[in-house]
C-alpha cells in the first residue's frame, strides 16, 4: 500500500458501505467526475434551436433548455427559477432540460445571496417565458398563415383551434429562427398556473439523495494538482520567511509557493500565505504540515476577543447621529429597559469549504469551475488577480455544499487561479 492512489470521498464510503463494516482495502478506483466533466447542469445538444432570451433556448427535438442564472447550495433555486420559466412558456416539465449558466453580465444580477432570487426576479423570468410562448405562437401562426390571435399555446405545443392544427414545440423552431425576439408578453392570470406554487421534486433531489451530485471539490480535469494553503494565525499577517524542504521532501508534493501577500483593505482580495501543490489532497495537506514558516503577524498580533467585545459595546453606546426624529421619546417615556446583546466570533462552516478549480490556457484565457454565489465578481476578481480582461475569464459554477453568503466572496476562487 505504499503506492498514492486517488479515490473520492462518496466511492469509498459506498465501497466500505457495501463490505458490511469494517475498513476495506481491495478496492477499485474512479474519479467522482471523469476528466473534463463538468459539475454542471446537462451541456447543450448539437441539433437546430432556437433563443427567444438568454434564459430559453428551444431544440428542434422538442426539448427546452432552460439556463438558471442563479447557485443551487440546497434552497431548491435550480427547480424554482425554471419552474416560473416553464409555467409561462406553457412547457411540459418532462420536456425540460435545466442547464446552470455560467457567470455573465447578460443574465443581470446572479449573486445568489440575501434570500433574493425569487423577489427580484419573479416578473423577470415570467417575462423570459411568456415571450418564448409568444415567438412559438407568432411562428405557428406564419406557418399557418393565421392570426396570431386565433392560435394558443399549452401541453409544449401551438393550437388553432377553427382548423384544429396543432405544432409541436420543437416543429416550430425552423419557422422561428430568424423572427424577431419579442420583449414583452400578457403574463397568465395565477388560477392558470400549472408549476408556480405548485408542490413538485426537487430536479436535483435523486442525485443529492444518491451521492451523483457534483459539487465544487467534485471537479476533476486532466493533471490537475491539488492546493493546500498555510495562513498566518492571524488575520492580514504575511510571511517574514519559510524553508519548505522537507515540503518538497513528502511523495507527491510537486511545488512549493508564496502567495501575494494580503492587501489592504482586504475585501475578500487573496489572503495570503505559502500554498503547496501536489499529485493528491493527502500530499498536499502532508506537505503544508511540514513547511517551517516564520510569520510577521502584523496589527493583529495581539488581538484579544475580551478586549474587543468591549470596544465593541463601547462603540455601540455611543451616541449616534439622528438621521430621522418623529415625536419626543424622552418626554413621552415614563420607564426605561435597556439590554445589552453580544454575540461571540461564529464558526463560518458549510458542509463544503469553499473549493475552487482553475485552468489556464496556452491562448492566456483561464476557465474555473467553483462552488460560487457570485460568479460575475468571481469572473472580475479572477482577471484583476491574473492581469487579463474579463472576457477572457469562464466561470462554471458548480453545486454549492451550503453556502451562508462566504461564498459570494471570490478569494479562494483568485487562489485557485
Amino acid at each position: 500500500m505504499s503506492e498514492l492512489r486517488k479515490i473520492s470521498r462518496r466511492e469509498f464510503m459506498r465501497r466500505t458501505g457495501q463490505a458490511g463494516g469494517g475498513l476495506v482495502f481491495a478496492l477499485t478506483f474512479a474519479s467522482a467526475c471523469q476528466p473534463g466533466e463538468m459539475a454542471v447542469g446537462p451541456a447543450a445538444k448539437a441539433t437546430a434551436s432556437v433563443a427567444p432570451n438568454v434564459y430559453v433556448n428551444i431544440r428542434n427535438d422538442g426539448i427546452v433548455e432552460i439556463y438558471c442564472h442563479r447557485s443551487e447550495m440546497g434552497q431548491g433555486i435550480r427547480t424554482s427559477l425554471p419552474q416560473v420559466i416553464a409555467d409561462e412558456l406553457e412547457a411540459d416539465w418532462g420536456k425540460v432540460e435545466v442547464i446552470q449558466a455560467i457567470g455573465h453580465e447578460k443574465y443581470g444580477d446572479q449573486n445568489t445571496d440575501g434570500s433574493t432570487s425569487i423577489r427580484n426576479h419573479f416578473d423577470l423570468l415570467r417575462n423570459a417565458g411568456a415571450t418564448a410562448r409568444d415567438m412559438m405562437i407568432a411562428a405557428a401562426a406564419a406557418m399557418w398563415a393565421v392570426p396570431a390571435d386565433e392560435c394558443v399555446a399549452h401541453e409544449h405545443a401551438v393550437h388553432h383551434e377553427d382548423s384544429g392544427k396543432s405544432a409541436g414545440y420543437g416543429e416550430l423552431v425552423e419557422t422561428a429562427n430568424g423572427m424577431p425576439q419579442p420583449e414583452s408578453a400578457t403574463f397568465k392570470a395565477r388560477e392558470d398556473y400549472r408549476y408556480i406554487g405548485k408542490p413538485m421534486d426537487t430536479i436535483d433531489g435523486l442525485a443529492f439523495t444518491t451521492g451523483r451530485a457534483m459539487y465544487g471539490t467534485d471537479t476533476v480535469l486532466p493533471n490537475m494538482l491539488y492546493a493546500s494553503i498555510e495562513r498566518c494565525p492571524a488575520f492580514g499577517g504575511t510571511v517574514s520567511s519559510f524553508d519548505d524542504a522537507a515540503a518538497r521532501a513528502v511523495a507527491g508534493v510537486v511545488d512549493v509557493i508564496r502567495m501575494p501577500e494580503p492587501t489592504s483593505p482586504p475585501l475578500f482580495n487573496i489572503q495570503g500565505g505559502i500554498a503547496v501543490l501536489a499529485s493528491n489532497t493527502w500530499s498536499a495537506i502532508e506537505g503544508r504540515n511540514a513547511v517551517e514558516i516564520q510569520w510577521d503577524r502584523g496589527v493583529n498580533a495581539e488581538h484579544e476577543s475580551i478586549a474587543y467585545k468591549e470596544d465593541l459595546i463601547s462603540s455601540a453606546s455611543t451616541p449616534g447621529t439622528t438621521v430621522l426624529a418623529r415625536g419626543d421619546a424622552d418626554a413621552e417615556t415614563h420607564s426605561q429597559h435597556e439590554a445589552v446583546y453580544y454575540t461571540p466570533y461564529l464558526a463560518q462552516a458549510p458542509m463544503e469549504p469553499p473549493a475552487a478549480t482553475a485552468i489556464i490556457n496556452e491562448d492566456g484565457s483561464c476557465e474555473v469551475w467553483a462552488a460560487t454565489q457570485d460568479p460575475q465578481t468571481a469572473r472580475a476578481t479572477v482577471a484583476e488577480t491574473l492581469g487579463i480582461e474579463k472576457e477572457q475569464v469562464t466561470v462554471n459554477v458548480t453545486l454549492l455544499g451550503g453556502g451562508f453568503g462566504r461564498k459570494s466572496k471570490p478569494d479562494f476562487i483568485a487562489e485557485a487561479a
